[in-house]
C-alpha cells in the first residue's frame, strides 16, 4: 500500500513517504497506478568527456582512440598527450608528413611523433618542396620564351645563336646548309613521349617542364664542337644550388629498346653494366672550370638488377658544390661507343635552374 502523508506548510506542499519523507509503496501493490517498472540503466553510469551511455545495455560507447569502462584509458596504439588520447607511432615513418621544409619527422620512444627541424635558410632564401632546397628566384625556366603549342626552336639560320631566357645566355649553333642540323641547347614545348628516333629529338621523356611548366631546355653534344653551355647575367659569379635534369624521350627509349646503332642497356639478358652520364662543370670569372658533378641519365651498373634505371623523370641535381661560378658546362658520355663516337643519343632535357643567395 501507498500511504502518503501532507503537510501543509508554507511556501508549498510537500509530499513525505512514512518515515522516509518520500512515497513508499510495496512492490506487489497492485493498485498502485503510479508505480512505475521501467528502469534507467544510464542512471548512474559516467562515461567521461570521451564517451556516451547506451541505453540498451547501460554500457559506454567510447570515442576513437578511448576505450575501458569509463573512456578514461588510451585504446591501443593511442598515446595520452595531456589530457588527450592522439594516435601512436612505431617508427619515424609513422610520423612522416612527405614535407622537406619542416624537416624530418620522429617517432620518440614514448610512440608520439615529433616535428623535425625547419631548414634554415638566409632571409633572402626561399624553402622549396620537394626536395627542402633554400634558393631565391629562379634564375632560368625557359617560360619567357614563346612556343606555337607542341613546337620547339633550335635555331633558324646557319650560324652560331645564342639565346637569352631569364638571366642566362645559351648557345645554339645551327647549319641550315647540310641539315636542319643543331647542336648545344634548343628550347621546347612538346609532349611525345612515346614515339622513338630521331625525328623526336625534341621532347623531354615526362612530357611536361619541370613544376609542371610547359617550356624546357634541350641540351645536345653534337659533332661540330658546340659544347652545351649557359652563361649566367654576372661577372664575380653567384653559387647555383641546382637544377632540374632528366632524358629525352629519344634518348630513353633507344636506352630501353635499343634504337639504329645504339644498343638496349643491359643487353639481351640485362647484365650488361651500361650507363650514361652527364657530366657539368662550373665556369668561374677567370673561365677555370669548378667541380664537376656527375649525374646518371641511366645506369645499369648495380650487382641487383633492381639497382638498374632510366631516368624518366625531373631529378633535382644540386649543383652547389660548384662554388661561386659565371656558367655551366654540359658533357655527355656512355659505355655504348662506336667507330663514330657515342651510340647513345647525346641528349639531355634542362629546367628551372636556381642560384643560392650571396
Amino acid at each position: 500500500m501507498c500511504t502518503t502523508l501532507r503537510f501543509t506548510s508554507p511556501p508549498t506542499w510537500m509530499l513525505l513517504t512514512l518515515g522516509l519523507g518520500l512515497a513508499a509503496c510495496s512492490d506487489d501493490d497492485s493498485n498502485n497506478t503510479n508505480n512505475n517498472n521501467t528502469t534507467d540503466l544510464c542512471a548512474d553510469v559516467h562515461c567521461g568527456a570521451h564517451g556516451g551511455c547506451v541505453p540498451a545495455d547501460g554500457t559506454c560507447a567510447c570515442d576513437t582512440g578511448y576505450t575501458g569502462a569509463a573512456c578514461d584509458e588510451c585504446a591501443t596504439g593511442y598515446v595520452l598527450v595531456g589530457t588527450e588520447c592522439v594516435l601512436g607511432c612505431t617508427d619515424n615513418t609513422d610520423c612522416d608528413d612527405g614535407l622537406a621544409c619542416n624537416g624530418d619527422e620522429t617517432c620518440s620512444a614514448a610512440g608520439l611523433c615529433e616535428d623535425g627541424t625547419l631548414v634554415d635558410c638566409l632571409e633572402t632564401e626561399t624553402c622549396t618542396e620537394p626536395d627542402g632546397h633554400c634558393v631565391t628566384t629562379v634564375l632560368v625556366d625557359f617560360e619567357d620564351l614563346t612556343l606555337a603549342t607542341e613546337s620547339h626552336w633550335a635555331g633558324d639560320a646557319t650560324g652560331v645563336h645564342p639565346f637569352t631566357t631569364g638571366d642566362a645566355t645559351f648557345w645554339t649553333y645551327y647549319d641550315d646548309e647540310f641539315g636542319p642540323y643543331w647542336e648545344g641547347f634548343a628550347y621546347s614545348n612538346t609532349t611525345d613521349t612515346t614515339t622513338p628516333g630521331y625525328l623526336n629529338q625534341y621532347s623531354a621523356i615526362p612530357g611536361i617542364g619541370a613544376d609542371g611548366s610547359p617550356n624546357y631546355g634541350l641540351g645536345y653534344q653534337g659533332y661540330m664542337g658546340t659544347t652545351p653551355e649557359v652563361r649566367f647575367d654576372t661577372t664575380t659569379g653567384f653559387t647555383i644550388a641546382g637544377a632540374y635534369v632528366t632524358n629525352t624521350t629519344y634518348a630513353y627509349l633507344a636506352m630501353r629498346d635499343g634504337e639504329g646503332t645504339a644498343k638496349q642497356f643491359g643487353g639481351p639478358t640485362g647484365d650488361d653494366p651500361d650507363w650514361f652520364l652527364l657530366t657539368i662543370e662550373g665556369v668561374d670569372s677567370s673561365d677555370a672550370t669548378t667541380g664537376p658533378v656527375l649525374f646518371y641519365l641511366a645506369d645499369y651498373t648495380s650487382a641487383d638488377a633492381s639497382g638498374d634505371y632510366l631516368v624518366d623523370d625531373w631529378t633535382w641535381v644540386d649543383l652547389s658544390a660548384l662554388g661561386d661560378i659565371v656558367g655551366l658546362r654540359f658533357t655527355l658520355s656512355s659505355t655504348d661507343n662506336g667507330a663514330w663516337g657515342m651510340n647513345t643519343p647525346a641528349y639531355f632535357a634542362i629546367d628551372s635552374i636556381r642560384r643560392i643567395a650571396p
